[in-house]
């Protein structure tokens, strides 16, 4: 192996491996593994096994360093290794020339108290934010093997009382069943702990903020990962406190879930409804992020591994730092930014935007302005890759000082900047926290335009603005995407981004050919109400061509049904497809005014118009056109508009009709020459034999020998059997 190593390593400096999105990466490169697929998936497996992002060798890698690496990995199990374990290591053992890249779980509590207010219960009872806080933090303190045994069993009761409430109802003995054996299998992790928190970081099951092997329920926490996903949640926490009625409430809402606007907000909305003060949704979140070990030959071999508090408290910078002015921290900030963005040191990131963040909250107006300046400065210096990189990082304080600021306009700035760190990483494809920048945003507008404040018009400006061609490309591959997560991401976005995502919506719409996803596209529009139908609506009047107003007709129905006027240009318009997909809308509405209109357009001067009314009429049945039909009947002399006619009065059925139809069937004239044609006599049989009455059987016996072959056929199937014989008496007989 160390042949192979030092092979590479003679033409290059650096031989690097990395595992990112189930993709194996070599020294920056995306390799095709469909030679080695078996390898490479399980090399990526064992890489997750034991916390490691990647590794890398460095020229100038001695055996000794390879045995010590080989020896730990052959060591290394799931449950001893901590944050720090491969730093230690590198450390300890001063692996100079091998560069491991460990996979860190961190808490993400951003504005904590506001999520958990929504579900603290007014009383007595009562427990505050901090109370709760309090008790996660304990949880999170260790899990022994005891509580690592039982997860097992909590995933699998919370899966099956999931299931279940999909078959059977909530008070059946099924459910309740169910929900006893989870809450007994809670219990057994919450008499030793103060809380339980499930939660899904990528392919990791974090319980407590502790990844765990899952190498023995590998099927079970699979499932619990796509459980999670589908509620649109990333974690799950259960209080010691958690009664049954918690457990039930909660189970019953799976069964009941909206196909649309399934997000952070319904279950905060739940959560406050139905009192839900022990089970928590997405309370506690947490991260992925990675350390790399890099050493010198310099460096000493004891390395002391500070612990991490995970208190929160303020960020000591060096004095140097302190003394620092903002005016020359922002001219040195782009350069040292950059700097420290290529090498991949976070934590001096953070350390420099903490800065930031407090010379803002502490400073005056003409303060705030210039680090807002700042900031779209740091970007202006960046190219777009390390634009990504920053934006999420420096998404989290600028949307705490957003939700603070009063000033419209440096409101206004920060939301200019917030939005545009939002269209830098829909262009990464990073959904989530571009999702939550914009959700912040429209959030705060609607608490703006609650309080009628001048802030509020700023902002709308602002949250309407289209996004970039690129951006807006990839969000409808995305949401055209086969891949339901890819769909989902997308989908969730243009929910949060309300009326803005209404030009990117309409256009899915109009140019989508596939109809599943303009369904969907026009399920969100929905949501934005009667401006949004509005928009539609006129898309469908105006500057379309033929194959999207077929497009729109297909959904429109979903967004509105007061589709009277659109529905009359439709029915009479030049494409006969277009007509087809009008009068399919006309049935899918079937309501009073579709009715009238029907009605109406029976007597359009465009014949084509008319003949499709009739036909339409037929099926929908509306009041009076059974008269109507009758009465065209009576009084046109077109043969193809007497057999549409005929065809909607066997759909009818009424008695009315037998009639009317019966005289299309009659002969006239002195040389007996019929008054109609061969298929409106035809298609008068046909109606006639449709109708339930007596007296069709009757009228059709006279045609049992009709020269048409179809009348006759007709007549003589429902020909009346011969009149019986009176019955002899035998007995008088004699």
């Amino acid at each position: 192996m160390k042949e192979m190593i030092d092979k590479f390593l003679a033409s290059n400096e650096l031989l690097s491996f990395f595992a990112i999105n189930d993709a194996l990466i070599v020294n920056g490169q995306k390799i095709d593994v469909s030679e080695f697929r078996h390898f490479a998936d399980s090399f990526i497996k064992f890489l997750s096994l034991v916390e490691l992002k990647g590794l890398a060798f460095k020229r100038g890698l001695t055996e000794e360093e390879l045995q010590v690496l080989l020896e730990a990995f052959g060591r290394a199990k799931p449950d001893v290794i901590d944050q720090d374990f491969w730093q230690r290591l590198a450390g300890e053992q001063r692996l100079v020339h091998i560069e491991l890249t460990q996979v860190r779980y961190t808490v993400v509590s951003d504005a904590p108290d506001q999520t958990l207010g929504d579900q603290v219960v007014d009383g007595e009872s009562a427990v505050t934010a901090a109370d709760i806080s309090a008790q996660l933090e304990e949880a999170e303190q260790g899990l022994d093997a005891a509580d690592l045994k039982d997860v097992p069993e909590v995933i699998r009761g919370l899966l099956n009382a999931a299931r279940s409430i999909k078959l059977y109802p909530l008070k059946s003995k099924a459910i309740s069943t169910a929900i006893g054996l989870l809450l007994q299998s809670l219990q057994s992790i919450l008499q030793r702990k103060p809380a339980l928190t499930l939660a899904s970081v990528g392919d990791s099951l974090l319980v407590n903020g502790k990844k765990v092997d899952i190498s023995e329920f590998e099927t079970l926490a699979q499932s619990f990962h796509k459980f999670l996903g589908s509620l649109a949640l990333t974690s799950l926490t259960f209080l010691a406190s958690v009664s049954p009625e918690e457990l039930e409430t909660f189970i019953g809402s799976l069964a009941e879930l909206p196909a649309i606007g399934l997000d952070g907000n319904f279950w905060a909305r739940l959560a406050k409804d139905q009192g839900l003060s022990a089970i928590l949704f997405d309370q506690r979140l947490y991260e992925a992020q990675v350390s790399a070990s890099r050493l010198t030959a310099r460096e000493s071999r004891a390395v002391k591994v500070k612990k991490v508090e995970k208190v929160a408290r303020p960020i000591q910078m060096a004095e140097s730092e302190a003394a620092e002015t903002l005016d020359k921290l922002e001219e040195k900030m782009p350069v040292r930014m950059s700097d420290l963005l290529l090498k991949g040191d976070e934590d001096q990131i953070k350390r420099l935007l903490e800065r930031l963040l407090q010379e803002f909250l502490q400073g005056d107006l003409q303060t705030r302005q210039k680090v807002v300046n700042s900031c779209h400065g740091i970007l202006e210096g960046l190219n777009l890759g390390l634009q990504n990189q920053l934006a999420k990082l420096m998404a989290s304080p600028l949307l705490i000082v957003f939700s603070q600021e009063k000033d419209p306009i440096i409101l206004r700035e920060l939301a200019n900047l917030l939005h545009r760190l939002a269209t830098t990483l829909l262009q990464f494809g990073e959904y989530p926290p571009a999702s939550r920048i914009i959700l912040n945003l429209h959030r705060r507008h609607g608490q703006l335009v609650e309080a009628k404040t001048e802030q509020a018009q700023l902002l709308d400006k602002i949250l309407l603005r289209p996004l970039e061609p690129k951006a807006q490309q990839l969000i409808l591959e995305d949401f055209r995407s086969a891949d339901a997560t890819r769909r989902q991401n997308a989908a969730q976005l243009l929910s949060s981004m309300s009326r803005a995502s209404l030009p990117v919506l309409v256009n899915i719409i109009k140019k989508e050919e596939d109809f599943r996803v303009r369904q969907l596209a026009a399920s969100l529009v929905a949501e934005h109400g009667l401006t949004a139908a509005k928009l539609l609506k006129r898309e469908l009047s105006l500057q379309t061509t033929a194959d999207e107003r077929i497009r729109i007709l297909e959904v429109i129905d979903s967004v509105s049904r007061d589709l009277r006027t659109e529905l009359a240009y439709a029915l009479a318009d030049e494409n006969p497809q277009v007509r087809e997909v009008a009068l399919q809308l006309a049935e899918r509405l079937n309501d009073d005014q579709v009715g009238k209109l029907l009605l109406d357009q029976t007597e359009n001067e465009e014949l084509h118009v008319a003949l499709a009314a009739v036909k339409s009429l037929g099926k929908l049945n509306p009041p009076t056109a059974n008269n109507k039909l009758i009465t065209i009947l009576q009084s046109s002399k077109n043969q193809e508009f007497l057999v549409a006619c005929c065809q909607s009065l066997g759909l009818i059925a009424d008695p009315a009709s037998i009639d009317p139809l019966a005289k299309l069937l009659g002969t006239k004239g002195l040389f007996r020459r019929r008054q109609h044609g061969a298929e409106v006599r035809a298609m008068a049989a046909l109606a006639l034999a449709q109708i339930k009455h007596p007296r069709v059987a009757t009228v059709l016996a006279n045609y049992t020998n009709d020269n048409d072959p179809r009348v006759r056929q007709v007549a003589n199937s429902l020909k009346l059997p011969p009149p019986k014989p009176p019955e002899r008496n035998l007995a008088v007989a004699k």
